[in-house]
């Protein structure tokens, strides 16, 4: 291997088109030529195809290829070797290229003849030629064929349900999502899966037989089967020209496909936003699940290239400006940026006095004046930004996330309880209308029910954290399910999965200050009062050193976990100090819940 190959994983929609043999593969388009005709790739065969092209004549390993084209996740030997099996037949099939199995080791990809690079794809949107002839018969026979198929799912599954389902004898929403909870259960939670939820309901209610099928197929359990067809139905849409339709169904192969693979539920939010480039939904969801999956710097990017396309709408822009402020200031902590973004966005509200620039700007607002530990505005600037949503007309509903910066606010002041509350009310109402879920919600609602004692209550929230992929390589996920680990009890398996997520911290990284004070809390757990505050020192020390401006919030909480596991440990006397500094902090940011709470332990401390 070279040294200085890192496995990134395989992007179709960024990947240039490449020619092997007399076959010209097009990764975005995930289609491959062999003259006039052409035939589409499953989006993991394609990976694969790809990731063994780029390394052509060289060995990549099994676990190489498990990084790159299914992020690391664990899967089974079949799919893999389903992959190799595809790839190889269409290598020997018009004698492109040769696919050797190197015994134990991995898989070299030898091409046949001359290899050469073709310019990349203007635009995601092209079309590939008509199939003609022979193959173009067998394309066309081979996709009649899966959706006969699927048809006849259809009819089995319907058959089931009026023996046993409801008496109109249509598979029941929640019945649907249930066999989905149980067969998806091994690698996704609930809350995660409930999102799809509006998804499954519109696949029931359409009258495009295809998308009844893509129905049956979830309703038999199969959502990888589902999401196939409607990338097959979508691309059709497409192809006849109808982008706004074909978006709305990438849309909703987003939802859909974020449950079992979230790289793919990214390609397709990427696609709905080329197909509909005003819809601020279409551009939400692709923005924040560029951050969570690519990191803040690639969200960042891709709001400035959208500001940079020309015909954007006073609307979208708004929209855009504040997504890019938020990955400014909330993100990446460039507050100059940050300020700068939305006095562009009040002088555009001023020129145009349009509703969602106004709702944009109280909802960056609310996020700035919340990093700026200003815990007594935020809520008043979180309220008037809802107010404005409310107002809001037209056809497309906008998704919310004022309620975000309202639950962080309540656990950044200390009010852990209301925090875990409010959180799990506004996770479940975005569960049943299908919005997406957004992480800094359910890391306050995990956070904020482990330290108010509701472990149990939490562990679903929780785990979807530990499960979810994200821009940390794995290190935020292993740190929630250690604090999860810990508030159950299961010290042993806390202990692994702080040592696991440590093992794969980048040095200096923010991630640092979470696991030691995740740390400090199983310390208390399991009465090593001494770790514990080792532990809460170098919080507060490197959260005071990091120039973060919500530090004071965040070193209150961790002191009043401290003074709470002394008190419960019986050495009443050590909390004082952290609760009397705690106490200090939270008036200055305006925390009064919080400072409440530690005017309760002091008095049970008999501090003075």
């Amino acid at each position: 291997m070279n040294p200085d190959f890192e496995p990134i994983s395989v992007d179709l929609a960024r990947e240039a088109d490449f020619s092997v043999g007399r076959l010209t593969i097009r990764p975005s388009l995930r289609q491959v030529e062999a003259g006039a005709d052409s035939e589409t790739l499953e989006p993991r065969v394609m990976q694969v195809l790809v990731a063994l092209f780029q390394r052509r004549n060289e060995v990549v390993s099994r676990d190489e290829l498990i990084a790159r084209c299914w992020s690391g996740r664990v899967v089974g030997e079949d799919a893999i070797s389903r992959c190799i099996a595809r790839v190889r037949k269409l290598g020997d099939a018009h004698g492109a290229f040769g696919l050797e199995t190197i015994a134990r080791v991995g898989y070299r990809l030898t091409p046949v003849g001359d290899v050469a690079a073709v310019a990349p794809q203007a635009t995601l949107a092209a079309t590939a030629p008509a199939p003609t002839g022979t193959a173009g018969f067998q394309k066309a026979w081979s996709k009649h064929g899966m959706w006969i198929a699927l048809a006849v799912v259809a009819l089995a599954v319907a058959t089931v349900f009026l023996v046993r389902g409801p008496a109109s004898g249509s598979p029941d929403v929640d019945a649907v999502v249930a066999r989905l909870t149980e067969k998806v259960g091994q690698t996704a939670s609930k809350r995660d899966i409930d999102q799809i939820g509006a998804a499954t309901k519109e696949l029931g209610a359409s009258t495009r037989p295809e998308e009844r099928s893509a129905f049956a197929a979830l309703a038999s359990g199969n959502a990888l089967q589902a999401i196939e067809g409607l990338e097959a139905l979508a691309q059709e849409i497409e192809t006849s020209g109808d982008a706004k339709s074909a978006a709305a169904v990438y849309t909703r192969i987003g939802a859909l496909a974020l449950v079992i693979d979230q790289g793919r539920g990214l390609a397709a939010r990427r696609k709905a936003i080329l197909l509909a480039p005003d819809s601020l939904n279409a551009f939400q969801g692709l923005v924040l699940d560029t951050a969570l999956l690519r990191g803040a710097p690639e969200a960042l990017q891709l709001a400035k290239d959208t500001l940079a396309r020309p015909g954007l709408s006073d609307r979208m822009r708004g929209w855009v400006l504040a997504h890019r402020g938020l990955a400014e200031g909330d993100m990446l902590q460039q507050d100059a940026a940050a300020q700068a973004t939305l006095d562009e966005m009040r002088e555009l509200h001023r020129r145009t006095g349009n509703d969602i620039v106004e709702y944009s700007i109280e909802w960056l607002n609310s996020v700035l004046t919340l990093n700026r530990d200003d815990l007594r505005q935020t809520p008043v600037l979180a309220q008037r930004a809802m107010d404005v949503r409310s107002r809001l007309t037209g056809t497309e509903r906008v998704s919310s996330m004022t309620e975000v910066t309202a639950v962080r606010a309540m656990a950044a002041s200390g009010d852990w309880s209301k925090a875990f509350s409010e959180g799990v009310a506004n996770l479940d109402e975005r569960g049943r209308s299908g919005d997406f879920l957004p992480t800094p919600m359910i890391e306050s609602v995990c956070t904020s029910g482990i330290f108010s004692g509701q472990a149990a209550a939490a562990e679903p929230y929780c785990r979807s954290l530990a499960r979810r992929l994200d821009s940390s390589g794995g290190v935020m996920p292993k740190a929630y399910a250690g604090l999860l680990a810990a508030g159950l009890g299961d010290d042993r398996t806390a202990s692994a999965e702080f040592a696991a997520a440590e093992a794969m911290l980048a040095a200096g990284s923010r991630g640092q200050t979470e696991i030691w004070l995740f740390e400090a809390y199983a310390a208390l757990k399991r009465k090593d009062t001494d770790e514990a505050e080792q532990l809460v020192k170098q919080v507060v020390e490197a959260s005071s050193a990091s120039g973060l401006r919500s530090y004071r919030s965040y070193n209150a909480n961790a002191l009043r976990v401290l003074g709470e596991g002394f008190i419960a440990n019986g050495q009443p006397a050590r909390a004082c100090a952290p609760l009397a500094e705690a106490g200090r902090l939270y008036a200055e940011v305006g925390g009064d819940a919080g400072r409440a709470a530690v005017d309760v332990l002091r008095g049970a401390a008999s501090c003075r």
